[in-house]
């Protein structure tokens, strides 16, 4: 089974299109909250069904973030600002937990692959990106608040994770997609 954690409507359409033969495999989306941020508490290996709903084997996982990487925020010198760096280190030690713990799943063969494709990846890292990637610089700069989103920044965002993360699964998870979806690919490259 996979399990793919996202919010936007572009990376569900590209999901879908991407060829994971719906005959063998099953997807199930997801959203996180406010601590489970990357929503993944939901489908942890060793969760119980004695004490949880819907517990299902899952071998494969791809949690997409709209997060940026470390945080580089100046320090604050008021109450207000350092209650909210202090928030976000609580908040930024949770994310790094659930990192760890992905890791572990994959290590000790509870889960057999996982990927983390989020919007601050350094695009000069990325294996063979499309040629009209949607660039980091192109999408760092939008605030995290409950703010209505106008169209263009979530076309921007929403592309931007799908590029992404088709191309981690391209270099990492061939075998996710297939071959018309990887010819597509290659045409993207050059």
């Amino acid at each position: 089974m996979i399990f793919v954690q996202c919010t936007t409507s572009a990376f569900i359409r590209a999901l879908a299109s991407s060829g994971v033969p719906p005959k063998t495999s099953r997807i199930i989306l997801t959203d996180g909250g406010i601590y489970d941020n990357l929503g993944l508490g939901c489908l942890w290996p060793d969760r119980s069904p004695d004490v949880s709903l819907n517990v299902i084997p899952v071998d494969t996982i791809i949690c997409c973030s709209a997060g940026f990487g470390l945080r580089q925020d100046a320090p604050g010198q008021f109450l207000f600002a350092r209650m909210c760096s202090a928030f976000s280190a609580v908040f930024d030690r949770a994310q790094n937990a659930a990192m760890h713990r992905l890791h572990e799943a994959q290590r000790t063969g509870q889960i057999k692959n996982f990927l983390f494709p989020y919007l601050g990846q350094q695009d000069r890292q990325l294996p063979n990106p499309p040629a009209d990637l949607v660039r980091r610089e192109e999408a760092h700069a939008y605030p995290t608040n409950f703010d209505a989103m106008p169209e263009e920044w979530i076309e921007r965002l929403s592309r931007r994770g799908e590029q992404l993360t088709l191309c981690l699964v391209r270099a990492y998870m061939p075998h996710l997609i297939n071959e018309q979806s990887r010819a597509e690919g290659t045409r993207h490259a050059h």
